[in-house]
């Protein structure tokens, strides 16, 4: 899906959140 963005995830991993990038949740829930 090329949803990437390098300097809000280290932020984020910074602070302790979990990062996930390139992925969509409605794709996502459709292969369950």
């Amino acid at each position: 899906l090329g949803i990437i963005n390098n300097e809000a995830a280290r932020r984020a991993e910074a602070a302790g959140i979990t990062v996930i990038m390139d992925k969509c949740t409605k794709i996502e829930h459709e292969n369950l």
